[in-house]
């Protein structure tokens, strides 16, 4: 029964992501960047200059998701493949690499979803040889509603209030 389960959770994982997919969803390349995207699709470098599909050898990149008014970030993988304990990507709950570490990640199993209440920063760094697939993930991130704007109305008492003036 709990095989069943696992299924059909990555089933309803494909699922969502085809659906955020037809809505126009942006995607993301593992690189040095700094995005303020509330949702996106988040992949490897797929920079491996023979084998297709693969990231390159000799990778350091820092890749920052970090909305505006973020209340949390849920970040989900649906596929990983690494060097494994050589090519290692690392996750921060904040804005750097120097943020509180989620984990490290290596090798092929799917890192568990993770969840901050503040940005999250990945970096991936890969050794000189192997490469593998990488991954495929995406992103939705909850941010705090804007403050309404403040109206007030304003009035000249010497005139007849036949125009109205607003200032935001």
């Amino acid at each position: 029964m709990r095989g069943l389960s696992y299924r059909l959770f990555f089933l309803l994982i494909f699922i969502s992501q085809l659906i955020y997919k037809a809505a126009g969803q942006n995607s993301y390349y593992m690189s040095d960047n700094y995005v303020k995207d509330c949702k996106a699709f988040f992949y490897d470098s797929d920079n491996h200059p023979v084998n297709s599909g693969e990231y390159g050898h000799n990778e350091d990149f820092i890749f920052t998701i970090c909305p505006e008014n973020v209340i949390s970030i849920d970040l989900i993988f649906t596929s990983f493949c690494t060097e494994s304990g050589l090519d290692i990507l690392n996750i921060y709950a904040g804005s750097d690499t120097s943020a509180p570490l989620i984990g490290s990640y290596s090798g092929l199993s799917i890192p568990p979803p993770i969840n901050t209440t503040s940005c999250i920063t990945i970096w991936f760094v890969s050794d000189g040889n192997v490469s593998c697939d990488g991954w495929d993930a995406f992103w939705t991130a909850e941010v705090a509603a804007p403050n309404p704007p403040a109206l007030s109305l304003l009035t000249n008492t010497t005139c007849s209030l036949t125009v109205l003036d607003y200032q935001f």
